[in-house]
């Protein structure tokens, strides 16, 4: 039987753990259904930088959760996806050489498949196939509910939103990221199983100290507290 030779690159970047998680499913799923090629999970952030991956992780941990000032002046302020203007050319400058190394990588791998969960490798990724690799499909997969001007990235074959309003907003966008409203997806936020398996609530309550004559709520929060 002759071995499957394709790759299938799932890429995220280290700031969070959502990111990751979210590529982490996508990769048991695409298991489960059988797939016997190879799949790699890459970290853009590694291939950065120091100083730039640094920000991007660290620096985004300690502005969001520290000076929340600063992080909707950085980031929620330019929420308005109708405010969206594509990036400079010498913004594209930039990101072309804090991404050389990341690109190589791309190059000697050759994906034949490319799913990100992260806005910076999805920039990448689409670039890898218009420039090196026009037969690699591309997808992204947004990993927030609320869809951020970052999100727009060129080069894509597909994207994957959280929520069925996030499409029709997306569609709009097709101008600049090549993905028509029937490429788009609404499929939620990847978990993985075991956060699906259902559990006893009593031995829940018996393990965690709860008091079963109470009513009790948990509340989940993001990076923000």
């Amino acid at each position: 039987m002759e071995s499957d030779k394709r790759k299938i690159l799932l890429l995220y970047g280290s700031a969070g753990a959502g990111h990751e998680t979210a590529c982490r499913a996508i990769e048991g799923e695409i298991r489960s259904l059988g797939f016997e090629g190879e799949i790699h999970v890459v970290d853009v952030l590694k291939y950065m930088p120091s100083i730039i991956a640094d920000i991007f992780s660290k620096g985004y941990l300690f502005v969001a959760s520290k000076v929340p000032w600063l992080w909707y002046a950085l980031y929620e302020r330019k929420s308005n996806l109708y405010r969206f203007k594509p990036p400079s050319s010498l913004q594209n400058v930039f990101w072309k050489i804090v991404l050389r190394r990341f690109n190589r990588y791309l190059i000697k791998e050759r994906p034949n498949y490319i799913i990100s969960t992260y806005f910076t490798s999805s920039w990448a990724a689409g670039r890898y196939k218009k420039v090196h690799n026009p037969r690699c499909e591309v997808a992204t997969v947004v990993t927030d509910y609320g869809l951020h001007p970052v999100w727009l990235v060129p080069g894509q074959g597909r994207y994957f939103v959280a929520v069925e309003d996030n499409v029709t907003e997306l569609a709009e966008f097709e101008w600049y990221t090549g993905v028509c409203k029937a490429k788009i997806k609404s499929v939620g936020i990847p978990i993985e199983k075991r956060f699906i398996v259902a559990k006893d609530k009593k031995a829940l309550r018996e393990k965690y100290g709860f008091d079963s004559r109470l009513f009790t709520v948990l509340v989940l929060a993001g990076v923000y507290g």
